[in-house]
């Protein structure tokens, strides 16, 4: 048995009985079994000791490398390093440059009002003389907030983090080391530099909109004055456009303007810079007039132009880098074409009082070529082209038009023209009571009657034509009040919207724009961006979001055609070319518009008074200026200088040919299509041979070209004009536009 018992234990075996040599084995064997995790405990605790050493010793030598970047820092070295960015045109030829230093006026901190320095602090960093440089709690605070939010809302970065950012020319998209880099120079500062250096550098860097660079400039430009004068509603405003100089431009948007002022005004008073009486006082006072703000004189062949892409470029890259980085622009503009653009307006305004917009989109890659945002840059930088809200009247209802081809109607159905009252008891009528009796759909649009298009509307709701021109292009808040089918909208639209929206209708539906657009999915106006060595930064890349169905588009195209062979835009015509268009007139002439298109480029016009409401009624040879009067000639010239040009160009290079081969007449060969022009006549092609098989199960009648009474005076009595501000309020009761004569749209 003991041998048994010898042997099993020697294979393994566990023994029997109880016993305390068992425990003593097993005490023994657990022993045996928790050295090697002591070892691996201990292993740790070395490995992570180095690590911290080797983390404390990387950032100890960071910081030490970065000081060493702190003189590079100040506003006189920047100054200095500065090198001006150059704008160039799609061709490659020089629109302007854009100018960082000579805009830019250094001061000391006794020459700072402790007003801004107040305000400034109050606005961007509450906490500025607790810190160090950093401001953790306001990290903490803001990652809250954030998760709170679902989104990020709030920043946390200080006045040294914000002034280095600016000073290194960052732009947005960062690496952690970069920011790493920034923090550390942000430490630096304060361990370097006083509280008061750190903020007169800042403020001598800051860069305030309206081309000026730094505090002195920004009060000259806005107030006309030093900036150690300004008040505290002066200082206030001043503090709230660092945030974004063009979103609290007070030229553009001064409602937005005084709600950040006032913003700022509570901070400090919140902060006790500012006594209660001062705070109320300073609430009242008025914010500088467009006329009263003085920017810098722009050098540039397109200024208006050149003032949307640099703001653009200071969005993105941030102003030290737009005006001072030395970039190389190539933009969307093509120099001859925006000079035909400048002589058609000139042409046709020249002293007669109003004003007017011009955009041209190319089809093509939804790029602009041509804008025209005023007539004199230095007097008037307001630019009407892009920021400019003014209601569209009749040149609205190709959109209620695609709405209704989308929900089951066609050019063939047939309404009643007659005066209409709906249930809120709002009254329709045509100008001076003139309808078409029964008219299609698609006469309803040439002749712009207000009763037929009130029907389609109407049936398929406000809120589907909103949607329809939100999808095509236009970016503002659209009302869904009856008023809106006949273009009364509450919020108006700009010259740059609708050219953008009109472009979807010319491109058959495709909602054309790149992954440089200034506005999501909008118009391009950068093409590449390069970097003072020559290293390309940036490139756009062409985007399109189908919007409408093809045949929508072609069957809308067709019936604008007819508003300029037939209808109210008949002065729109240009040769033989094939012109599709819509003319749009608002109460009294107030605003007059024609957005038109042919297969190469969209152009929508606008005319009217810039600084006020004021009705055209004798401007146009003592008759009232409607969409078919002057924005139709104005499109018109435009359109027929830029084909002739065109053609003038391709005969020169089958010229240049020519001599080249010794041949007097060379046979032409057509460029291969690129892609999307292949693409796009595949899908034309599949949607004919879809028309003519449905045609043949049911031949359904093209748009008829139906006898209608002599049509009368364009359309003409829209919503009436609203009071005097860059943001139109909701129009009154519109009186409908009629059945128009040709002549007068």
């Amino acid at each position: 048995m003991d041998t048994a018992s010898n042997i099993g234990n020697k294979s393994g075996s566990a023994p029997q009985g109880g016993g305390d040599g068992q425990k003593r084995r097993g005490k023994r064997s657990k022993k045996v079994k928790n050295g090697p995790r002591i070892n691996r405990f201990r292993m740790a605790l070395v490995l992570a000791g180095l690590v911290a050493l080797a983390t404390i010793s990387t950032v100890f030598g960071m910081m030490m490398a970065v000081a060493r970047e702190l003189p590079s820092l100040e506003s006189r070295n920047e100054y200095k390093a500065a090198k001006n960015s150059v704008v160039y045109d799609a061709k490659g030829r020089k629109i302007a440059e854009l100018t960082g230093s000579t805009n830019r006026i250094l001061v000391g901190p006794d020459k700072i009002a402790p007003v801004i320095k107040h305000a400034i602090v109050s606005i961007e960093d509450r906490r500025f003389y607790e810190h160090s440089g950093v401001d953790y709690r306001g990290i903490g605070r803001a990652i809250w907030a954030d998760i709170r939010s679902g989104e990020p809302r709030q920043g946390a970065s200080t006045i040294p983090q914000q002034f280095v950012k600016n000073a290194l020319h960052a732009q947005k998209k960062r690496t952690i080391f970069q920011k790493l880099r920034e923090a550390s120079l942000a430490y630096n500062l304060e361990r370097s530099w006083s509280k008061d250096k750190i903020l007169t550098q800042y403020l001598n860097a800051a860069y305030f909109g309206n081309g000026a660079h730094g505090i002195e400039s920004a009060a000259q430009t806005y107030f006309g004055k030093t900036a150690n004068s300004l008040t505290a509603p002066e200082a206030a405003m001043i503090a709230g456009l660092i945030a974004s100089p063009s979103y609290y431009d007070p030229a553009k948007y001064p409602e937005r303007t005084k709600n950040r002022r006032d913003l700022v005004l509570r901070y400090m008073k919140k902060e006790g810079f500012l006594e209660d009486a001062d705070y109320k006082s300073s609430v009242r006072e008025a914010l500088p007039g467009s006329k009263g703000i003085k920017p810098p004189k722009e050098h540039s062949l397109a200024p208006y132009f050149t003032d949307y892409v640099k703001q653009q470029l200071v969005d993105e890259y941030g102003a030290g880098t737009a005006f001072g980085g030395g970039l190389k622009i190539r933009t969307s503009l093509d120099l001859k074409i925006q000079k035909r653009a400048e002589e058609a307006v000139q042409r046709h305004m020249a002293g007669l009082g109003p004003d007017a917009a011009l955009v041209a989109i190319n089809n093509r890659d939804g790029s602009v070529r041509a804008m025209v945002g005023g007539d004199d840059f230095e007097k008037r930088p307001f630019n009407l082209a892009t920021n400019a809200q003014r209601q569209p009247g009749s040149a609205f209802k190709p959109f209620v038009y695609a709405t209704g081809l989308m929900n089951g109607l066609t050019p063939n159905s047939t309404f009643i023209s007659r005066p209409l009252t709906l249930a809120n008891g709002e009254k329709i009528k045509n100008y001076e009571d003139s309808y078409l009796g029964a008219a299609s759909m698609a006469n309803g649009l040439v002749f712009s009657d207000n009763s037929v298009m009130v029907q389609v509307g109407m049936k398929v709701g406000t809120k589907k034509i909103a949607r329809t021109a939100r999808q095509m292009g236009i970016d503002t808040d659209i009302s869904t009040n009856t008023a809106m089918i006949i273009g009364g909208l509450k919020k108006g639209v700009t010259t740059f919207q609708m050219a953008h929206a009109f472009s979807t209708f010319a491109r058959n539906g495709k909602r054309i724009t790149g992954s440089l657009a200034a506005r999501r999915d909008g118009p391009v106006t950068i093409l590449e961006a390069k970097d003072n060595k020559g290293r390309t930064v940036d490139t756009n890349k062409k985007r399109e979001i189908k919007v409408l169905p093809p045949s929508v588009a072609k069957e809308t195209k067709a019936a604008m055609a007819g508003v300029v062979s037939r209808g109210t835009g008949r002065r729109a015509k240009v040769g033989g070319e094939n012109i599709s268009g819509k003319t749009g007139t608002t109460d009294d002439s107030t605003d007059a518009w024609f957005c038109g298109m042919n297969e190469r480029l969209t152009v929508c016009v606008w005319v009217g008074y810039a600084s006020r409401f004021k009705p055209m009624l004798s401007e146009f040879g003592g008759n009232p200026v409607e969409g078919g009067t002057l924005p139709a000639a104005i499109f018109a010239s435009f359109m027929s200088s830029v084909i002739s040009d065109l053609d003038k160009s391709r005969k020169d290079r089958d010229k240049d040919d020519d001599d080249k081969t010794g041949i007097d007449q060379a046979p032409q060969i057509q460029a291969p299509a690129d892609k999307e022009d292949k693409k796009d006549s595949k899908d034309s092609s599949r949607d004919t041979k879809r028309e003519k098989k449905n045609k043949s199960k049911k031949k359904e009648p093209e748009v008829p070209d139906e006898p209608t009474p002599t049509p009368p005076p364009e359309e003409n009595t829209e919503p009436p004009p609203e009071p005097e501000q860059s943001e139109p309020q909701p129009p009154g009761e519109p009186e409908s536009e009629g059945g128009a004569s040709p002549d007068q749209m």
